[in-house]
């Protein structure tokens, strides 16, 4: 939280003390990634993976997208800022992927996961 607090205080600035427990839980959980990859690779709606430039994970993202044929869309900055202040760029992309989106599911039958047929 100490991070957090220090790089994007107004997104934690309502987190007291005694939510702290529960918000690093779910921070935690999202180191857990026991199936991801398929997750990603078999959902049944579109997936674009969004990068900032300055987010660690941004190249192997890109890698990965490119190896598995998904959208990549690749922001200045880190994700905090890309979501805080897109660039036109950035707003570009995320427009063009979910008017491709539209098209595709206009076109495709919505086919639900096994675990929920």
């Amino acid at each position: 939280m100490r991070l957090a607090k220090r790089t994007a205080p107004t997104l934690v600035e309502w987190i007291t003390p005694e939510f702290e427990p529960g918000v690093r839980a779910c921070f935690e959980a999202l180191s857990q990634l026991q199936g991801a990859r398929e997750t990603v690779l078999t959902a049944a709606f579109p997936v674009m993976i969004w990068q900032g430039q300055r987010d660690p994970c941004h190249d192997p993202m890109q890698a990965f997208a490119d190896a598995n044929g998904l959208p990549f869309l690749s922001s200045a900055g880190d994700h905090v800022a890309a979501v805080l202040l897109p660039s036109p760029e950035t707003i570009k992309g995320i427009r063009a992927f979910l008017d491709g989106a539209d098209q595709k599911q206009a076109t495709t039958p919505l086919r639900l996961p096994e675990r929920l047929n």
